[in-house]
């Protein structure tokens, strides 16, 4: 009997050990920890800042287009006037004009000079129009790379 007893408090334990090992604990990134900052329900796939107000935030979203925070990410507004697919994998922000902005989508790439207010297609050549990665050259901002699903690598260099 006694030899029951143990085996049962030895698991009792072991059981007791396990449940304190998977606690829940807060996420943190270095010293600082983690916050929501929305927007909701967005599966984000890109952020840039600009880079002269750093308090300013786009976010591209899978299905959701753009976004844009002024208030360092306690409230976004979507901004997608013009912008004809909203599956948005790749942002790219001009460092010396910083209203200036690409995003690259299923659709190809759009610009946009008003801070997101609106959206124009700039793809003239782009033949693959499934773009993931958007890089601006930053002492040559007129120069655009927009990497492609299976198309490769294109530039622009009329920014």
């Amino acid at each position: 009997m006694l030899r029951a007893t143990t085996l049962w408090k030895v698991l009792l334990a072991g059981l007791l050990t396990l449940l304190l090992a998977i606690q829940t604990v807060p996420v943190s990134a270095g010293t600082n920890v983690w916050t929501s900052h929305g927007p909701e329900g967005g599966n984000i796939l890109v952020l840039v800042i600009d880079p002269r107000n750093p308090g300013t935030l786009y976010a591209g979203t899978l299905w959701g287009g753009v976004f844009k925070s002024t208030d360092g990410g306690a409230t976004w507004s979507a901004v997608n006037n013009g912008l004809t697919n909203i599956y948005v994998q790749a942002l790219a922000i001009v460092p010396t004009n910083p209203s200036t902005l690409y995003a690259g989508t299923g659709g190809g790439v759009f610009k946009s000079t008003d801070g997101g207010a609106t959206w124009s297609v700039v793809n003239n050549g782009l033949t693959n129009t499934y773009v993931r990665a958007l890089a601006i050259v930053p002492t040559n901002p007129s120069t655009l790379y927009a990497g492609t699903n299976g198309g490769g690598v294109f530039k622009s260099t009329d920014g």
